[in-house]
């Protein structure tokens, strides 16, 4: 029987996972207890009694909801109150209308990445759970799109060619529930960030240069089971109460995971395995 060869970039995916899970294991057994007091911070927000004392107060004068959205109002103010929100490099004084310009691009094409909603969505929950967490990149958009090549020959040709067609900042703020972290520090180094994703979510990412179109396979064979665990319970309840009801989807569910941390080199540049630069610890995500 022929034995199947695993490439170093499935060995990599593989030893990835196994080393990343170690972090999941780890962290989450001790931030379960935070994590259900958010779910009753969730409620106070929401004005749903908790308490007998004080619960129905809070139903008729909903003073939790009153500070927080005062609180967000005033920091969205700060943050998004000028047009645009920042400030470019210093450049020479014949380069001010370049440099004008090109900030005016920037955030035009960080709205079109729905900035001001993701910025508001992120202090509100910063404002209700005590801590949000953010994860920045640059958000690079590619199209396979008809270019008009010369050839050798001089003459021109048309050819389908796969190219960037819009690169700005962006950000993601996964939901607390979802954040697994070493409470005793507040660096990100040791950070684990992960979502359930469906497929569709999967191959747009590909599409931005976030995760290796050849390990698309892999990803495909690593679809997580539906069943219900600690963490989605708490997430779960935590949408219920405020009103959503949850249904079942019929995709099939991919565990996404990003690590903040030191991981060997070759994991990132699978040629290096059997080189002795490979086994070098290098800052990854």
């Amino acid at each position: 029987m022929e034995e199947t060869k695993i490439t170093p970039e499935q060995q990599a995916f593989n030893e990835a996972g196994e080393f990343i899970d170690k972090y999941y294991q780890a962290y989450s057994s001790v931030l379960t207890p935070y994590k259900k007091n958010i779910k009753e911070w969730n409620k106070d927000y929401n004005c749903i009694p908790t308490k007998r004392t004080y619960g129905l107060a809070n139903t008729f004068v909903p003073e939790s909801f009153i500070a927080i959205e005062t609180v967000v109002a005033d920091l969205v103010s700060l943050i998004l109150g000028y047009d645009p929100p920042f400030i470019g490099a210093e450049v020479p004084e014949e380069y001010m209308e370049h440099k004008k310009l090109m900030e005016r691009l920037m955030w035009q094409l960080m709205l079109d990445g729905e900035f001001k909603r993701k910025t508001i969505r992120y202090i509100r929950g910063l404002s209700i759970d005590g801590i949000k967490p953010c994860y920045a990149f640059f958000n690079e958009e590619k199209k396979t799109v008809k270019d008009k090549l010369r050839g050798e020959d001089g003459k021109f040709t048309i050819k389908e060619v796969e190219k960037t067609v819009k690169m700005f900042p962006d950000f993601e703020s996964p939901d607390i529930i979802d954040t697994f972290f070493d409470p005793m520090t507040h660096e990100l180094k040791g950070c684990l960030l992960q979502w359930k994703v469906d497929w569709p979510k999967i191959k747009g990412l590909a599409k931005q240069g976030r995760i290796k179109e050849d390990l698309l396979d892999s990803i495909k064979d690593a679809a997580v089971s539906t069943g219900a665990d600690n963490e989605k319970q708490i997430k779960d309840a935590k949408f219920q109460e405020m009103g959503f009801e949850k249904t079942k989807s019929v995709e099939t569910e991919y565990l996404l995971r990003v690590f903040f941390g030191d991981i060997p080199a070759w994991w990132i540049k699978p040629e290096l395995k059997d080189e002795e630069s490979g086994k070098d610890m290098v800052t990854g995500e």
